[in-house]
């Protein structure tokens, strides 16, 4: 009897999200707020794409057997 392979998830699959942009205690042009926001956007996209992927992958292994 062959032992069952153990499913490999990504290591950056089970990465934490980056943390939220530490703002300045000072007023802000508008270029920094733009750099900031943006910043923090991509981060919170990256963190749903991955998130996203770690979920379907969870699905897979758990369908597996059935």
């Amino acid at each position: 009897m062959v032992a069952p392979r153990l499913a490999q998830l990504p290591q950056a699959l089970k990465l934490p999200c980056d943390e939220a942009t530490d703002i300045p205690a000072r007023d802000l042009t508008s270029e920094e707020v733009a750099r900031l926001w943006g910043r923090d956007r991509q981060a919170l996209g990256t963190c749903r794409d991955r998130h996203e992927a770690l979920a379907a992958a969870a699905e897979a292994v758990e369908g597996q057997g059935r």
